[in-house]
């Protein structure tokens, strides 16, 4: 199986460097047993041919993210819920995914993880970094629900 794992994020913003650091632990995991792919970057749109390129059986995109719910909430999230971001960059990911849809036949999913801040010059916060293992253990619910 081919899995791409895209971290979202930029590391001079808080809580917005969690997905980063969540997609390299996955890739490390979930490499163990699939032919992976990690890519992290903090403009998503820029690396779609790249994915499609790897022609993955799954996509794993992990970005903070501001849905209302408590620091460090992790959950699937349906980029195309509505169309302002729920990411914390600019545009939404439903461009991204539908572009990833459009370039390749995987299957995406968008993990996404409450911020609490997303100040620049911020470290993560503590609610957030305690997330971490749960974002790498849904991603590998993931993987083992396509096997």
């Amino acid at each position: 199986m081919r899995v791409a794992i895209i971290g979202i994020g930029n590391e001079l913003r808080g809580d917005d460097a969690i997905g980063l650091l969540a997609a390299e632990k996955m890739e490390k995991e979930i490499g163990k047993e699939c032919k992976t792919l990690l890519l992290k970057t903090n403009a998503p749109e820029n690396i779609v041919g790249t994915v499609s390129e790897f022609h993955p059986d799954i996509i794993i995109a992990v970005d903070a993210a501001d849905y209302g719910g408590l620091p460090g909430d992790v959950r699937i999230i349906d980029p195309k819920a509505d169309e302002r971001p729920n990411s914390t960059h600019s545009a939404p990911l439903g461009i991204f995914f539908e572009a990833l849809k459009n370039a390749s036949n995987a299957k995406a999913y968008l993990v996404g993880i409450q911020i609490k801040t997303n100040a620049f010059g911020e470290g993560i916060s503590k609610e957030v970094m305690r997330s971490l293992d749960h974002a790498v253990s849904l991603g590998r619910m993931i993987v083992n629900k396509h096997r």
